[in-house]
């Protein structure tokens, strides 16, 4: 008999139903309950006993909606249903049973192939197959096993994709894990890595300390000696009334640039020079004082505006005033040094949590903030008669106070150093 496939659902159907042989019978009958629904009783008596000779469980129903009734809860392998019957009709049938058979194959048995029958038995009511009466049993008998076998790949094929699914979802989540922990190996090796580097620069520095300590010596004495001869000729001679002027000129720069030798021996010296022992308890308002004095020269001739803020009653530290006092000499010449006429340094005191905070705050130029991190390393230096250790010495010797010296500064708006003293011996700055 003629059939019109509405899906053709990828199949290629054979002509020939008598050479079709079937591998999946046992999966076929296995599927579940096929229902039919017909107005017609004779119609579902024939229907019905095709079926159960094929082995087929069959359920029946004379309308569609006795089919509803029936059909709800069960199982089913395939619908069968005439499309004119009284009240609900086949297509409206099937579009009730989608909702709860969806993946359900619906076939529609009709004695009229109308196309407008067909387009809405596909957009309204889902239908698998559209099969025209009068029909042959074992062309009936085809179309639900092809129906049946259909459904059941479709289910493998859900099953499949569910399985799928599932393990792509598991394998998304162990990448994410590992990578996760990709992350924090790398995390950990960045941080390993900048812990050797630092260690690395600090074991330069250690060595570069050594160095300097066991060159003091030598330097003070093999250099200074003979350098105070050349300094002193040079003197001599430029005392005379009767000198040559472009002689005295060659004298004069010999006696800079070993004036400039003598300060860099003495920078060097203090570098390598061990800190006393003799920690005391002092008044260090006294000690800036003292500095604020040596220098009270150079900051008339700016005319400097100097402002003290002190705390009297309490600016008392532990430490050694001499180590100190190098400290604080060496931070004020750089700010007189680095501003212009008409500065402006202010020095304050006060007491923060068991330590002594000295400021000091000038209106120079600043520091520009990718060079903040250098200024402390020995040799660093932007004076072009400049040694670069002051400032590493200053910081060493705060750092033997256990205590801490830091820098904040901003191009055109002046630089703050911050050293924090203990105030007590058991005070410590980590």
């Amino acid at each position: 008999m003629m059939s019109i496939d509405l899906l053709q659902k990828g199949r290629d159907m054979d002509s020939s139903a008598e050479e079709k042989s079937w591998e999946n019978e046992e999966v076929i009958h296995s599927e579940g309950e096929v229902l039919i629904v017909d107005d017609e009783p004779e119609i579902l008596d024939l229907m019905e006993n095709l079926l159960d000779m094929e082995g087929f469980k069959v359920l029946r129903a004379e309308s569609g909606e006795e089919a509803l009734k029936i059909a709800k809860g069960k199982s089913l392998s395939v619908v069968i249903s005439d499309y004119r019957m009284p009240g609900m009709n086949g297509i409206e049938l099937i579009s009730e049973l989608n909702k709860s058979h969806k993946d359900v194959p619906m076939i529609i048995a009709t004695g009229y192939a109308d196309v407008n029958i067909a387009i809405e038995a596909i957009n309204k009511g889902g239908a698998y197959k559209l099969f025209k009466k009068p029909w042959d049993p074992f062309d009936l008998l085809q179309e639900i096993k092809l129906a049946i076998e259909y459904s059941y790949s479709e289910k493998i094929r859900r099953e499949l994709e569910s399985e799928l699914q599932k393990q792509n979802d598991i394998l998304e989540v162990k990448v994410l894990q590992r990578t996760s922990e990709l992350d924090k190996v790398i995390k950990e090796l960045q941080e390993a890595n900048d812990t050797i580097s630092q260690s690395y620069l600090h074991l330069l520095q250690s060595d570069k300390l050594s160095t300097m300590g066991l060159m003091a010596g030598t330097i003070a004495h093999d250099i200074a000696n003979p350098l105070t001869v050349v300094l002193s000729r040079a003197r001599m001679i430029l005392m005379k009334d009767d000198i040559e002027d472009s002689l005295a000129e060659n004298l004069n720069i010999i006696v800079r640039n070993s004036l400039k030798i003598d300060r860099l021996i003495t920078s060097i010296t203090r570098f390598a020079k061990k800190s006393s022992t003799e920690f005391k308890h002092f008044n260090i308002e006294e000690v800036l004082q003292e500095v604020l004095l040596m220098f009270s020269k150079s900051i008339k001739m700016k005319t400097v505006v100097v402002e003290e803020n002190y705390e009297k009653d309490s600016a008392y530290v532990w430490g050694e005033p001499n180590q100190l006092e190098q400290v604080f000499t060496n931070l004020i010449q750089n700010a007189v040094q680095a501003m212009d006429t008409n500065g402006k340094l202010i020095i304050s005191t006060k007491s923060v949590d068991g330590f002594m905070r000295v400021t000091l705050e000038d209106s120079g130029p600043g520091i520009p903030e990718d060079k903040l991190d250098e200024i402390f390393e020995a040799f660093y230096t932007t004076k072009d008669e400049g040694t670069g250790l002051g400032l590493n010495i200053c910081k060493r010797i705060i750092h033997e106070h256990s205590g801490e010296i830091r820098v904040v500064s901003e191009l055109g708006k002046g630089t703050k150093f911050i050293i924090d003293l203990p105030v007590n011996p058991n005070g410590r700055k980590d």
